[in-house]
Formats: structure tokens, C-alpha cells, sequence
């Protein structure tokens, strides 16, 4: 496990190379990507240069329009983006989606969609893991319901229709984000989590 770094903008490479100059040499690093922006082939292959051996796209977002209002869709750049990593020597960890219950993201047509558009337009890449982000772009839990119980419904719901479609379905979360969104801690070791693979948010850490 290593340092979760967020490229959060497009740029040329020489501008990641700049970004990433005081990037540790040591450690497992790897980054994810979650905006509107399309990477190109050489800023894969600049985060290669500089060290970085995985991978993980956002594949599936709540976005709020100007014009549609609350918009659930599978990310645009998803299948570019991991055959681009895939082709500058990057491990692929998998997709993770962002879709929000509190404005009605059903979790059956989150994880239909996404492996529909894996399977019909992302070629090899079709079963790689997918993980379920607990969390949003300011790290609250804006996109999550008031109440504790039906989030915790809905993950559990999830992960059962996910294991459907996927050989690996997981979680990325946080202590304090786990606890906002479902409240105790003691959820975690519930049933519904056995054998999920963890991704675990401490930024700051190895």
C-alpha cells in the first residue's frame, strides 16, 4: 500500500514532473483520477518517469449540471484512461465509482452501468476491480443520505448486486468518512464485508 496522490487537472507533462519534483523515492506509488478532463498518453507515461507503478480511474458519478440538474453516468474518460495507463506500464487497480444516494443513485443500475460500458467499449479491461468511493470532491458526506441505517443498506445492497458482475468488488473510505456516513465503526466487521478488499485513505502516510 502506498501515498494516494489526486491529479485533479489536466496538464502538460512537463507540469506533473514539476508538481511531483519532492515525490518520496521510496514507498509503493500510484495515483487515481476523477475529473472531466482527459489525460493523454504522455502524461501516463511522465507519472511512469517519475515513479508511479498503479493505477485507478473514476468509472461511474452523480455530477450536478446546469442544465439536467442531478446527472448519473459512467465517466466519459473511463475506457481512454485505462488503456492509456495500461499502455505506459501501469498496474491497474481498477475503476471506482462516485455516485451519490442522497439524489437517488440506485446502487443495481450504478454497477449495471458500469460493467455494461466496461464490457461493450473497454475491451480486456472489462473485469478489473471495482470499488465503491466513500467520499466526495470536498470530503463530506453531502452525497450520502441523513440517515445512517439506509446508507448502510445501500452498500450492503452494493456489493451484493457488484459481486454479480465482478470478481472483486471493494470499498475506499476513511476512519472519519466511514464514521459520518454509517456512524460505528462495528459496521465494518458486519458480514456483508467478508473478503471485501479494502482501500484505505490516511493521506500523509506510506
Amino acid at each position: 500500500r502506498g501515498s494516494q496522490i489526486k491529479v485533479n487537472y489536466t496538464a502538460r507533462s512537463s507540469h506533473i514532473a514539476q508538481i511531483l519534483a519532492s515525490t518520496p523515492s521510496h514507498g509503493y506509488l500510484g495515483f487515481d483520477y476523477g475529473k472531466s478532463d482527459s489525460l493523454a498518453n504522455t502524461d501516463f507515461e511522465c507519472m511512469v518517469q517519475q515513479g508511479f507503478t498503479f493505477f485507478l480511474q473514476r468509472g461511474y458519478v452523480t455530477w450536478e449540471t446546469d442544465h439536467q440538474g442531478i446527472v448519473h453516468m459512467v465517466d466519459p474518460n473511463m475506457c481512454a484512461h485505462l488503456r492509456r495507463a495500461d499502455m505506459a506500464g501501469l498496474e491497474l487497480k481498477g475503476v471506482y465509482v462516485q455516485p451519490e444516494p442522497r439524489h437517488d443513485a440506485e446502487f443495481g443500475t450504478v454497477v449495471t452501468s458500469l460493467k455494461r460500458e466496461l464490457v461493450n467499449h473497454c475491451g480486456a479491461y472489462a473485469d478489473v476491480p471495482s470499488f465503491l468511493s466513500i467520499f466526495d470532491a470536498d470530503d463530506t458526506d453531502s452525497g450520502w443520505k441523513d440517515h445512517h441505517t439506509l446508507n448502510r443498506i445501500w452498500l450492503e445492497g452494493f456489493l451484493k448486486v457488484c459481486r454479480k458482475y465482478f470478481r472483486t468488488c471493494g470499498v475506499l473510505s476513511s476512519r472519519s468518512m466511514w464514521l459520518k456516513v454509517f456512524n460505528e465503526v462495528s459496521f465494518s466487521k458486519a458480514s456483508p464485508f467478508k473478503d471485501v478488499p479494502l482501500w484505505y485513505s490516511n493521506d500523509g502516510s506510506k
